[in-house]
């Protein structure tokens, strides 16, 4: 059995940070762990998704990092979680952002010392995204993750409507009882993770 690394608080050596050129390769290996180990937390709601972002070129993943915002979580030198925002691709939500990739090795979604890595990772990337011009970020979260939930609302999301919810996926009405939209407005709410 995997020894809990939050145990001690020597064992732990929070850092996190947004990721730059030379971290593609820790990039690509964490978001490939999500995908495999929890994709509908990881924002790949179709196999097919994930098996292409799964295959993509070493240049692909490095074009996507820089494209993106990706936090990363290490302890130590080892990547334990990711956080990923994008732009909105709508032309008319320019000031919108998305954040759709989110994940923390599970022995690591508890400290024992009071660190919560998910908050201070969350904070980093709403406070990168307001620097580069966001003026709403919004995602997906699973409905039955009740404890992201809880947190996405501490910084101050609000839960969406299933109108404007919709379009996101295609208006299938499945993904709509399965996943809960939340958004938060940057510029009239300051978040307060």
């Amino acid at each position: 059995m995997e020894e809990n690394p939050l145990k001690n608080k020597e064992k732990l050596a929070l850092k996190i940070e947004i990721a730059t050129e030379k971290d593609w390769e820790e990039y690509k290996k964490i978001r490939c762990e999500a995908i495999d180990t929890d994709p509908e937390g990881s924002g790949k709601y179709f196999k097919d998704e994930a098996r292409v972002e799964r295959n993509q070129t070493d240049n692909e993943w490095k074009e996507d990092l820089g494209k993106s915002i990706i936090v990363l979580a290490r302890n130590g030198s080892e990547v334990i979680g990711i956080i990923k925002g994008v732009k909105s691709p709508n032309s008319d939500e320019l000031r919108v952002w998305r954040i759709n990739s989110v994940f923390l090795k599970p022995n690591f979604r508890k400290s024992v010392i009071g660190e919560n890595i998910a908050e201070r990772m969350l904070k980093t990337i709403l406070d990168e995204e307001k620097r580069k011009g966001a003026e709403k970020v919004r995602l997906w979260v699973l409905v039955s993750r009740g404890a992201a939930i809880k947190l996405y609302e501490k910084f101050g999301f609000e839960k969406l409507d299933e109108e404007r919810a919709l379009p996101i996926i295609g208006n299938d009405p499945k993904y709509l009882s399965e996943y809960q939209i939340m958004e938060l407005d940057l510029i009239n709410k300051e978040h307060n993770g």
